[in-house]
């Protein structure tokens, strides 16, 4: 298992469609540039040891179809620009310190197969 903190420099990696670091001992905040992953189709970071809110920065990824950040320590609420993951399937968020409600938008995402929002507080 790996230590440490994901870099800024992961937003160089502009062409990557998937992405995994997946119970690899990463901690501290998802840093912004994940926003810069313009062709990300699956996006795996759960299971580390994240906090902090998610970024909004994510939500510029609209290739992304996968996203799990579940198992972290995540903070704050889920943002309602998830209406821009338009051709999102599946959501993990389960096992977070996420809190308030699931917006509206969440709910008109039409691709949208499997979530996962389980453990989640005051939802």
């Amino acid at each position: 298992m790996f230590s440490g903190t994901l870099p800024t420099e992961i937003g160089n990696l502009r062409k990557v469609r998937e992405l995994w670091f997946f119970n690899m001992g990463l901690s501290g905040k998802i840093p912004t540039e994940i926003g810069l992953l313009y062709d990300v189709e699956f996006l795996r970071l759960e299971s580390n040891k994240f906090t902090g809110k998610i970024p909004e920065e994510i939500y510029n990824n609209v290739r992304l179809n996968k996203l799990y950040l579940s198992n972290n320590a995540l903070t704050g609420t889920l943002s309602s620009n998830v209406k821009k993951l338009v051709d999102i399937k599946e959501v993990a968020l389960k096992t977070n310190l996420l809190t308030g409600p699931i917006p509206d938008d969440f709910s008109n995402l039409k691709s949208l197969s499997e979530y996962l929002l389980t453990t989640i507080n005051d939802m």
